[in-house]
Parts: structure tokens; C-alpha cells; sequence
């Protein structure tokens, strides 16, 4: 059974980013409620506003923290619905994060 990859902010960084400043694990699939969709991630954006995100003082995003799915815009495919205005094979652009679904 396929699992979802999720890459976690595990510090915030301190100049550079590092790799160690994230936190790469797997987690169930989430299961959906009605009138919510599940999107598998194909891609996602990283811009210079994810590492501002990341400059430890509030945004219009929140400030950010640790233990968290790295926040982001993807692109996906829908592969589960239960709404009536969004068909599965659909193509969405929505707030994915940094994980597969």
C-alpha cells in the first residue's frame, strides 16, 4: 500500500538552508470527508517566499514552525473524490505542502 511522503520542517535554519533543517517521513494516506478531494502531488513551487517563510518572524503565512509539512502551492491530479463540483483524473493547482498527497 502506498504511504504518504511528507517532508517535515525539523529546525529553522540559521543562515543557509541545510538538509538537516528537514525531516523526510512517511504516513498513512489521509482519508477524505465529504466534499474534500485527495490530489497526488506532481509537483510543487519553491520560491524565495518559502525560504522567507522560513526567517523565523511572521508572515502573511504565520509564523513558521518546527514538526510541521513544509508549506507550499502544487500541481496534482485528483485520485479520490467526494465532491460533487471536482471528478477524479481532474488536474488542480491548491495548497499541497511538500508531500505526496
Amino acid at each position: 500500500m502506498e504511504h504518504n511522503e511528507q517532508i517535515l520542517i525539523k529546525s529553522l535554519p540559521d543562515g543557509k538552508l541545510a538538509a538537516s533543517d528537514y525531516e523526510r517521513v512517511s504516513s498513512p494516506i489521509p482519508e477524505i470527508k465529504e466534499g474534500e478531494v485527495l490530489v497526488q502531488t506532481e509537483a510543487f513551487a519553491i520560491t524565495a517566499g518559502t525560504r522567507a517563510g522560513l526567517q523565523g518572524s511572521a508572515s502573511y503565512a504565520g509564523a513558521p514552525t518546527t514538526g510541521i509539512v513544509m508549506g507550499g502551492t502544487g500541481v496534482g491530479s485528483v485520485v479520490a473524490s467526494r465532491s460533487d463540483g471536482v471528478a477524479v483524473g481532474q488536474r488542480v493547482l491548491t495548497g499541497t505542502g511538500w508531500q505526496r498527497f
